[in-house]
């Protein structure tokens, strides 16, 4: 008896032990996706973390693509998705996807080297792994369940079924008891599955939702990536209207831009939902819709093409392609200025709702962000390869030019011409009309000589009054080498009407052929220069041919070379000082220009004697005169009392090559006890990004003394801008050439005032001081004002002065500035 009891008991233990464990293992169910998800997401940063503490190296050498495959190679099985390597101002600088999309978990780690943040990575981790783990285990639980469910309900009737007469009636009801709790069972394992099936398919709708916002945020990366990388617009709007119809699947995306010359549309080439070839549409900005949302600055929407007015116009046109709806925003830029237009086209009639209208004003945004970033590359470009003031060719693409003429004259046996142009006495005409009158006339002339150039021929301006002119000839051209400069002084023969008055300009021209006078571009430049100052040498108004002759007789670089090996010695090269003031008037820096006083040749213009210390390398012991000379005045301004400002040099290009050029200047500054703060390097922006990495180690000890440095003739290099945020910049200085482009009056909504405003708004928002060189006019200074450009400099607030003048200037400012205080 004892033992039947016993194991009845025991029986009863073990299935309700069972039946414990299989509504554990049951309700274990309900949290085995987001267990299995959040495992996936903390190996996923895990990865990400020391993906990141792998890439910081290549990201301070701006390897992005290096980064992407160092992470790739990091992932185990083919888990990763996506990779976008961020730079230090937060922009793509890489991204990399993966061909097939699923459900992802997005990790971002911090990209740091020696301990400063260089950028982000944005890493996307495939989930589908952990989905099927979660499955598989559910799909055991459940057995799991099943099976100890039925083994309790075994056990359970097996106790019941005791040999125990007597208790007969009581197995049958507890067996049914059983019987109807495992039906029960049943039923809510049921009612489990379709919970599970109804959670899977909420997931589901739940994940294509996020799938389509992440199309969309993959779609606007890519295109922002193509902008970044400056690729034209035939590449950029056709994703763009892409994007579009990623989104509505039915539409067909067409964009206008009105003077860009390129029509884009998502499904170009196919027949689309229309049923004809997409590129047949005749949709432009003239189509009256798209003409009334440019008019109107609004969305104009058309809901049914076929009886809307507004397309009776051009009802017939448009009906073969099936066009049941229109919607047209315009592309605008931030100040309202009306780029293009872009249209979705549907083969249904409907009106757009709030979704549609926010997809719309999206790709408008990005389509004038490609448009307005094209315009802003083309005005840098036509800025770093043309003269703004008379729109010829400068001195960098002259020399691209005349590079490729000798090359393909080499293998031909053509010659090449090339006449330097200087004008005579232009300095007088300075002087007596001011700048705005030299450049009036600058512009006639260079009229003038194109008019009497033949086809084919190139004039450039070289800088100041200096014009240059290619040509190519067939071979012989060294005796007719002096009808080019006969026909281009006959251009200036007659006399230039400068308001008013008669104004007579003649001009010196030096002239030297390829291969005849020179083997190479450098011989062929030098000798026409030397040609040219031999032909000034003549009383000016004539030419010379390069020849023997005007190396025994001119030798002009090289008197000018000897007489600058003496120049520091005798006294005749002078620090002048040009003031820099706030927009408040208060003289706030200084920047130090060379001159030469000459003894014979008056005051030598440092276009002419700068080029000849570089090449012969007395920009050295010059540089080291000028920085000793600065250092002393600063030095004595702080004795003095006067009130010393920060002093602007700029370094040229041998100079910034120097060795030693931080060991110098902490020499300089501590014989003389000048704080670092007090001096400023100007340095011009295509030397600083010609060689990155021993850039950035020569900035970082210059940094380390205090000296400032500035970024001069911004604007006008040919550069890329990541050298802003990548080195230690602490100024912009604005090249006055833009400043010369505003006009008389200033348009505030012209393109060279944006052009400004939005090289001022680029300098504030990387923490830059901007500054504005060539100020000249009342005009300019207000406009600059509004703009919110920190300093000005130029002739309209003061001429270049003497040490002994500009300590002058300090006393005044320095007295004015203590009587606004006692006030």
């Amino acid at each position: 008896m004892f033992d039947v009891v016993v194991a009845r008991r025991l029986s009863m233990v073990f299935a309700v032990a069972c039946l414990l464990a299989a509504v554990a293992l049951v309700v274990r169910l309900t949290g085995t996706d987001a267990r299995s998800l959040a495992a996936a997401g903390r190996e996923a940063d895990a990865v990400a973390s020391r993906a990141a503490a792998s890439v910081g190296s290549l990201l301070v050498f701006q390897d992005a693509d290096g980064a992407v495959e160092t992470v790739k190679d990091l992932v185990p099985g083919g888990r990763l998705v996506s990779v976008v390597v961020l730079n230090r101002a937060g922009l793509p600088a890489a991204v990399w996807q993966a061909p097939a999309a699923g459900e992802t978990h997005v990790t971002r780690a911090v990209v740091t080297y020696e301990g400063k943040r260089v950028g982000a990575l944005v890493l996307g981790v495939s989930l589908a792994p952990a989905r099927e783990a979660a499955d598989r285990e559910r799909r055991g639980s459940l057995a799991a369940a099943l099976v100890l469910a039925a083994l309790g309900a075994g056990a359970a009737t097996l106790s019941v079924l005791a040999p125990l007469r007597k208790r007969v009636k009581q197995a049958s009801e507890e067996r049914e008891r059983l019987t109807v709790e495992r039906d029960a069972l049943a039923e809510s394992v049921a009612e489990s599955d379709v919970l599970l099936q109804r959670e899977r398919k909420d997931r589901r709708f739940v994940e294509g939702t996020l799938s389509g916002r992440d199309l969309l945020e993959r779609d606007r990366r890519a295109i922002l990536e193509h902008i970044a990388r400056g690729e034209p617009l035939r590449v950029i709007l056709p994703e763009v209207a892409a994007l579009v119809e990623h989104q509505r699947p039915r539409a067909i995306c067409a964009i206008s831009p009105l003077r860009q010359g390129v029509r884009a549309l998502g499904s170009a080439g196919s027949a689309g939902p229309f049923g004809s070839p997409q590129e047949d549409i005749p949709l432009g900005s003239t189509t009256p819709p798209l003409a009334r949302a440019v008019e109107e600055h609004r969305l104009v929407v058309t809901s049914d093409v076929p009886g809307d007015p507004l397309w009776s116009a051009c009802r017939e046109t448009f009906a073969p392609h099936g066009i049941k709806a229109c919607w047209t925003v315009p592309i605008e830029t931030g100040g309202g200025v009306v780029l293009g237009t872009l249209s979705v086209l549907l083969p249904e009639v409907r009106r757009p709702e709030r979704a549609d209208t926010a997809l719309l004003s999206s790709a408008a945004s990005l389509a004038a962000i490609a448009i307005e970033q094209r315009q802003l590359a083309e005005q840098l470009l036509f800025q770093a390869r043309f003269d703004s003031l008379t729109s010829l060719p400068n001195r960098l693409s002259l020399e691209e030019r005349l590079r490729s003429a000798v090359s393909r004259a080499a293998g031909s046996g053509t010659c090449v011409v090339l006449a330097y142009v200087d004008l005579d006495r232009f300095k007088q005409v300075n002087d007596t009309f001011g700048h705005a009158g030299g450049d009036e006339l600058l512009r006639e002339v260079a009229f003038r000589l194109s008019s009497a150039l033949a086809e084919g021929d190139v004039l450039a301006r070289m800088g100041g009054d200096e014009f240059c002119v290619l040509r190519v000839e067939t071979p012989g051209a060294a005796g007719r080498a002096e009808e080019l400069p006969k026909g281009l002084l006959e251009a200036l023969k007659a006399p230039f009407d400068l308001r008013g008055d008669e104004v007579f300009v003649g001009a010196s021209i030096g002239v030297s052929v390829f291969p005849d006078d020179a083997r190479d571009v450098v011989s062929l430049q030098r000798h026409a220069d030397a040609a040219m100052y031999a032909a000034k040498a003549m009383a000016g108004n004539g030419y010379r041919v390069f020849g023997p002759d005007v190396i025994l007789g001119g030798g002009e670089r090289l008197r000018l070379e000897n007489d600058l090996r003496r120049a520091v010695t005798r006294g005749e090269l002078e620090i002048v000082y040009q003031a820099q003031v706030d927009c408040d008037g208060t003289l706030v820096g200084a920047e130090a220009l060379l001159r030469w006083n000459h003894p014979e040749l008056g005051e030598v213009r440092p276009s002419r004697f700068i080029p000849v210390a570089e090449e012969s390398g007395l920009i050295q012991p010059i540089g080291l005169w000028a920085f000793e000379e600065v250092c002393a005045r600063i030095a004595a301004w702080r004795r003095e009392g006067v009130g010393a400002v920060p002093v602007s040099v700029n370094l040229s290009p041998v100079q910034f090559s120097q060795a030693d050029l931080a060991e110098t200047l902490e020499r300089l500054l501590g014989t003389h006890g000048v704080p670092g703060s007090f001096l400023r390097l100007e340095v011009t922006e295509s030397l600083l990004v010609k060689d990155v990495a021993s850039t950035m180690a020569l900035l970082g000890r210059l940094k380390a003394l205090g000296v400032g440095l500035a970024v001069d003739d911004f604007g006008t290099g040919y550069s890329s801008l990541s050298y802003l945020q990548l080195l230690p910049i602490d100024e912009l200085k604005i090249d006055q050439a833009f400043l010369r482009d505003l006009g008389k009056p200033i348009d505030p909504a012209g393109r060279a005032a944006k052009l400004v405003q939005t090289m001022v708004t680029l300098g504030h928002d990387l923490g830059l001081v901007v500054v504005a060189e060539g100020v000249e006019t009342p005009g300019q200074i207000e406009f600059l004002r509004q703009a919110g450009c920190d300093r000005l400099q130029g002739f309209g607030l003061s001429a270049p002065v003497s040490a002994a003048a500009f300590t002058g200037l300090l006393a005044s400012a320095r007295e004015r500035a203590g009587a606004r205080r006692a006030s």
